[in-house]
């Protein structure tokens, strides 16, 4: 199995105009830069299988992996996301720091335009939940303050209402999990969840070759 953290711009290592070039253009830009790097390591390496590709990620790696499977759906074979933003609009107010790259100026004391709240959705992975057919687990924290568990939640439901052809599950919901895990011995659970959860679904230990059943 090969693994690959991509470094898409927004991301640090490359100074300070690579970060901000990604503010107002999230979920744009950056799910861009990651499927042209996958693209062009299927292109350069022969000895991975595009039929069992998986895509993984936390915090605003979630939220990449869940845009990922919801824009390029036939691509991905599974997706496990921790503790991702889902909805930005439906984030305001209720995380712990009030700008996630979206471009907009905003504070507690004021109530954003609906043009504003409009835009936010439309960066949202939620906007694309009717396109999503890959497996998706969600590892929510219970305690999290910068991204509200009702976040996957609001995933969760999406899939599950629209009877999609995914299997959808939630796990890790620990009141003793916040955004990040408190000690190294927390963090080992979601670890082994997700890889048991991949290799399970890209290896059809999970399923058959047939359609999936919702969860």
């Amino acid at each position: 199995m090969s693994v690959y953290v991509v470094n898409y711009r927004g991301s640090t290592g490359f100074g300070q105009d690579s970060i901000l070039s990604l503010i107002g253009h999230i979920g744009s830009q950056d799910v861009k830069d990651v499927q042209r790097a996958v693209l062009t390591a299927l292109q350069t390496d022969n000895t991975l299988d595009p039929k069992r590709l998986a895509v993984i990620g936390g915090s605003h790696g979630g939220f990449l992996s869940c845009h990922l499977v919801g824009q390029y759906p036939e691509f991905y074979r599974a997706c496990a996301a921790r503790n991702p933003v889902i909805n930005a609009a439906t984030l305001l107010g209720t995380s712990d720091i009030v700008d996630c790259s979206m471009g907009f100026q905003y504070s507690y004391d004021q109530i954003p335009t609906a043009e504003a709240l409009a835009a936010m959705l439309e960066k949202s992975p939620i906007i694309h939940a009717a396109q999503i057919k890959a497996p998706v687990l969600l590892m929510l924290g219970g305690r999290d303050k910068r991204v509200s568990p009702h976040q996957g939640l609001e995933l969760y439901k999406a899939l599950k209402s629209r009877a999609l052809p995914v299997r959808h599950s939630v796990g890790v919901n620990c009141p003793l999990h916040q955004h990040f895990a408190l000690w190294p011995r927390l963090q080992l659970l979601p670890d082994e969840v997700t890889v048991m959860w991949v290799l399970g679904e890209v290896t059809n230990l999970r399923h058959g070759e047939g359609e999936k059943d919702g969860d």
